[in-house]
């Protein structure tokens, strides 16, 4: 990759070319793999519209983790901001890990037009992200929800709880089976 990347973001890219390597083995080698995810990572990081939004850390990687876990990783979820490369708080990367997850796996991605256009259903959290086009056929939920950002750290597991809530109730919504809980007093 010719942009460096954050550690996150580095971490994410490994991951998803070892998923790859998995997925089309005997079909491609290692080299052709990574060859064309740092040719993908490339073109993203050039052409990419950024909106202004919300600069991520806190909210919306407390809600990709516990969607992904939530649903046994059968739902595919991205956390979105304008800082995409933004460090997570580390009070929500210490809940996060609290209930047996990695924090480095819901890095922020940018808010492009693909990532818009990709979605099937957009989390916005409250008023702080500013004016974005939801794309016609994508539902929209907006949770009014504290920010977590520099608060002490029950706070930030009263704000992982009301997340919990929330995308637990989603997941119903969308007819996705629910796991178990994620955490001692876990609202759901």
């Amino acid at each position: 990759m010719n942009v460096p990347l954050d550690p996150a973001m580095q971490h994410q890219c490994e991951r998803m070319v070892a998923d790859l390597c998995g997925e089309f083995a005997g079909a491609f080698e290692r080299p052709q793999i990574e060859e064309v995810m740092s040719d993908s990572v490339d073109r993203v990081l050039e052409t990419a519209t950024v909106f202004d939004s919300l600069s991520g850390g806190g909210r919306g990687q407390i809600a990709a983790a516990l969607t992904a876990k939530l649903s046994g990783r059968r739902v595919s979820v991205h956390s979105a901001g304008t800082a995409a490369r933004a460090e997570i708080d580390p009070q929500v990367r210490t809940i996060i890990q609290e209930i047996g997850l990695d924090p480095d796996e819901e890095f922020v991605r940018p808010v492009t037009d693909e990532v818009l256009h990709g979605a099937d259903v957009i989390v916005t959290m409250g008023h702080s992200v500013g004016v974005i086009d939801i794309p016609d056929g994508v539902r929209r939920e907006d949770w009014r929800i504290g920010d977590p950002i520099g608060a002490p750290t029950e706070e930030v597991r009263r704000v992982r709880s009301d997340i919990e809530y929330r995308v637990r109730e989603l997941l119903a919504e969308l007819g996705v089976a629910g796991a178990e809980s994620t955490a001692a007093g876990s609202v759901g």
